[in-house]
């Protein structure tokens, strides 16, 4: 039982944040993302004036400016965050070294990504997804599962999809910042990898 625990908390915890992050739990209590803070189900993340993102294990959530999502459920046992983008614009990287997997709700529609970079807007009352280097799947409760392209563009309004011919964003800070490898990922507390030498063995790891 207690090993389960130290299992989900591993998974679902902040590793670290850049800009501000609010947070809103279900209890109505607010505060500000920060390292070694876990995800729960129910929590609203929004950014401000600024873009933001932070690392959950090695993965990347990318806010743009005013954007707000909601961890609508935590799987533990099947490494699962789903979450929906109640507003703004939002860009995941999947690593998958963790084995961890985000399930995007699109109105009636599920975007598990299981690995890469997708970007999400919702913008009144339709969203666009954006699919850069990705292995995804596209699904609903009736339906089998879609592969979503690389490069390409899919329209959501009034729970239609409509796929549109491959398309590139311009180039800005945000989405350069977001698509950048984490080991780039700036950190008062960042390791180095070396490699040192003992009893005539080498012996390499972060330090």
């Amino acid at each position: 039982m207690f090993s389960k625990f130290v299992f989900a908390d591993k998974n679902f915890k902040i590793k670290n944040v850049q800009n501000n992050i609010s947070i809103l739990d279900i209890h109505g209590k607010r505060y500000n993302a920060s390292p070694e803070i876990i995800i729960k189900t129910g929590d609203f993340l929004s950014s401000k004036k600024n873009p933001a993102l932070i690392i959950i294990g090695y993965n990347k959530l990318c806010f743009s400016k005013q954007t707000s999502i909601k961890i609508t459920s935590i799987e533990d046992y099947k490494n699962i965050i789903s979450l929906s983008v109640v507003k703004g614009k939002l860009l995941i990287f999947v690593n998958n070294k963790d084995k961890l997997k985000f399930n995007i709700n699109v109105k009636e529609y599920v975007i598990q990504n299981n690995l890469g970079h997708i970007m999400v807007s919702h913008q009144k009352n339709s969203h666009f997804v954006k699919t850069l280097q990705v292995n995804a799947d596209l699904s609903t409760k009736n339906s089998k599962k879609m592969k979503l392209k690389t490069n390409n563009f899919y329209f959501f309004k009034n729970n239609n999809l409509t796929k549109n011919k491959p398309i590139n964003f311009k180039k800005s800070d945000f989405l350069e910042k977001c698509t950048e490898p984490i080991y780039n990922f700036k950190s008062e507390k960042q390791s180095n990898y070396k490699c040192t030498v003992s009893n005539e063995k080498l012996f390499c790891g972060h330090q």
